[in-house]
């Protein structure tokens, strides 16, 4: 581990180091397919893979390990850009956004691409206005840049307020996804999930700061993007989709309009509501009219751009930087490494819904006995957490668009047990997430 004690030799040999680290990874996820094969419970193959990546994340934060404020603060300012860019990206992406972009387009459609351009939109202002001037300062902190910028201790301080607030809204986004992963994986109660995610961060963090996080979010990233393309990809091949699904999901969305006109989403309405769960309300591709909706799909995208602008986690990342024009090089790569998440999200959540409502393919579960739904394995694992709900409210016995509830952040998850995919794609997300 000497490449991690000589900080020059291990920037040089990164390209090298992780790629023995996906090789790795790959290999792994080889050896859980064939485990499977040879009747390995899924819950064991689900727990193995949490296991292992939340070990090797541990290790880089433990090889990491540093009593230097450099390195703990700011990595010793010697993180190349294209690393930089996939750790920011991971920064940016890890939990919340890994399980909810694309539930968040299952249940909200079209309405819901706000968020996405909105956060793109904010990394250009982080480019133009943020990053190269962060880095110019010289600053270990966002509050020491606004301390120094505008002077004395009271700008400093109100600095230190507004990023502890920001924090803490942010950070419950995230520990609740971290929850929802292990709930589910390791079958526990959420709330016992939510600590072992925060005894995770504290193991990835505590010793090596800066320096131990940006290793370890590389880690998460290449682990966080092979998780996500692999089951949308395959899903996409399975149904005659190819095998560039970002391209090709248009036939997808016009079959989905069908099956929503014959099954009423948006007019069958729930008669009642279940308690931290939704039924499916929204049409999938249909535009909202009107000024009054315009102007909130408008006014959420110039907030979500401000409000990606002044993350202070993200702003973080730009202090790392051997140079300014490094610093605004790194946000061109976090843009690009987003952009294959972001990109795929939506073709995700078509692929997904497609597999429920279509009655042609053996997934679909709308318009079939919710006796035989209800005996579904996917169906019976997610409603064990809480996480998934039948109700039969006009005791028909056949599951209606509005007696199926779920939360939306678990399609990411249980999209690989939704379109009966292997047990190891669903370890392989779980592990992504």
């Amino acid at each position: 581990m000497a490449l991690l004690k000589k900080d020059g030799d291990f920037i040089d040999n990164l390209p090298r180091i992780y790629g023995f680290y996906t090789g790795g990874f790959l290999i792994f996820i080889i050896l859980m397919a064939i485990l499977e094969k040879f009747g390995v419970s899924a819950d064991t193959i689900g727990i193995l893979f949490v296991a292992f990546t939340v070990v090797i994340y541990a290790a880089i934060g433990w090889l990491s390990r540093t009593t230097q404020v450099d390195a703990y603060y700011v990595a010793g300012r010697r993180v190349p850009k294209v690393f930089n860019g996939m750790a920011t990206a991971a920064d940016w992406m890890s939990g919340a956004s890994f399980v909810a972009m694309a539930g968040g387009i299952y249940m909200g459609g079209h309405a819901y691409l706000a968020f996405f351009v909105g956060w793109t939109g904010g990394y250009v202002l982080v480019a133009v206005l943020m990053a190269p001037y962060l880095r110019k300062f010289g600053c270990y902190t966002v509050p020491d840049f606004i301390g120094t910028r505008y002077g004395g201790n009271l700008a400093r301080f109100c600095a230190i307020v507004v990023l502890v607030v920001a924090s803490f809204t942010y950070v419950t986004a995230q520990i609740n996804a971290t929850g929802t992963v292990a709930a589910r994986a390791l079958q526990i109660p959420f709330e016992y999930g939510v600590w072992f995610g925060l005894v995770g961060i504290l193991l990835c963090s505590m010793l090596g700061g800066m320096r131990a996080v940006t290793w370890t979010q590389v880690g998460q990233y290449i682990v966080l993007i092979i998780a996500y393309l692999v089951p949308v990809i395959w899903m996409s091949n399975k149904q005659d989709f190819g095998l560039i699904p970002q391209f090709v999901y248009g036939d997808a969305f016009a079959r989905i309009a069908e099956l929503e006109v014959m099954h009423q989403v948006g007019s069958l309405l729930p008669p009642q509501s279940v308690s931290g769960l939704k039924a499916l309300t929204v049409p999938h591709s249909t535009v909202a009219e009107g000024g009054l909706a315009a102007w909130k799909f408008v006014t959420l995208v110039l907030c979500m751009m401000l409000g990606t602008a002044s993350l202070p986690h993200i702003l973080m990342r730009y202090f790392t930087t051997p140079s300014v024009a490094t610093a605004r090089g790194s946000v061109a790569w976090s843009l690009l490494f987003i952009f294959l998440l972001y990109f795929t999200a939506p073709a995700l959540a078509t692929f997904t819904k497609l597999q429920v409502l279509d009655p042609n393919l053996s997934t679909s579960i709308i318009g079939k006995a919710i006796a035989d739904v209800s005996n579904l394995d996917w169906v019976r694992n997610w409603s064990n957490v809480g996480f998934v709900k039948l109700v039969d409210f006009n005791g028909d016995g056949i599951l209606q668009i509005n007696e199926f509830f779920m939360r939306g952040d678990i399609v990411v998850l249980a999209t690989p047990e939704i379109a009966g995919l292997p047990y190891v794609i669903s370890g392989l997300v779980a592990a992504g997430g």
